[in-house]
């Protein structure tokens, strides 16, 4: 175990996008012990520990006993957050059972101690998280080879604005008006999926979250949802934004944009 602590339409911004003083809304779901954070590409679990009336346990040993219980935890709950995900994305079930074992077997080996809290009732709880695209990895993707760039690209980054809200996915593909295929996972390349998968997700991102996921001068794309994993994009505004930036989509400077959260959210 790795365990290290841890206290049609087509306009370019130079991000000017997303207001810098706003709050950004982060577009997470949450189920059990269990949090995605989508903009960050985390996920975040925790283990308890609770000593018995009559034991005096030193805290670095509750503690750890409590990173033990998340780590058990959590091979249980990766394995079935990485086959909810994909079946619903209709793969097939052999390959996703394999999916779910390696996926479960990275996270739990590199998940970081975020912090420790200790109850009146002498629980210790011990806040873990670790990579979203781990919790997500695919052994059968056959990723191309990077391609060979011999001029920069002309823009840092993309960003693709939904004209409705979807539950964020790690594949999906982008479309044109007609249905033809434009972009998919089979365009990134393999240390990209890694990382990042196809992107990151906001729903009103600040400046600096901009920065981190699509650099300083990205395009801009509006895009309609056909199905929750189909975004359908005007061909002609697709091309000119990306015939000479095409290693930002292999290397996955690709920002998600949903309209705002409910309030509440």
């Amino acid at each position: 175990m790795h365990l290290m602590k841890l206290h049609a339409f087509i306009y370019v911004g130079i991000l000017s996008l997303g207001s810098g003083g706003a709050i950004a809304d982060p577009v997470m779901e949450t189920w059990d012990r269990v949090e995605t954070d989508w903009g960050n590409l985390r996920i975040r679990f925790h283990g308890d520990f609770k000593p018995t009336d009559q034991s005096e346990v030193p805290f670095v040993e509750a503690e750890q006993k409590a990173i033990t219980d998340g780590l058990l935890y959590a091979r249980g709950a990766i394995r079935d957050f990485h086959k909810k995900h994909y079946l619903a994305l209709g793969m097939d079930k052999a390959v996703v059972e394999q999916g779910a074992s390696l996926a479960s077997d990275l996270v739990t080996h590199a998940t970081y101690v975020n912090r420790s809290e200790v109850f009146k009732d002498g629980t210790v709880r011990v806040f873990l998280e670790s990579s979203l695209p781990r919790a997500l990895n695919r052994g059968d993707i056959l990723f191309p080879p990077p391609p060979e760039v011999s001029t920069p690209p002309r823009f840092s980054g993309l960003i693709l604005r939904l004209d409705k809200s979807v539950s964020p996915v790690a594949e999906f593909e982008i479309v044109d008006t007609a249905g033809s295929r434009l972009y998919g996972v089979e365009k990134l390349s393999k240390e990209s999926f890694q990382n990042n998968l196809m992107g990151k997700w906001f729903y009103n991102p600040r400046r600096e979250e901009l920065l981190r996921s699509v650099g300083v001068k990205p395009v801009a794309l509006e895009a309609k949802v056909v199905t929750p994993t189909q975004y359908s994009v005007n061909r002609g505004a697709w091309r000119d934004a990306l015939e000479e930036s095409a290693s930002v989509l292999t290397e996955g400077k690709l920002a998600i944009v949903l309209p705002l959260a409910p309030h509440g959210n």
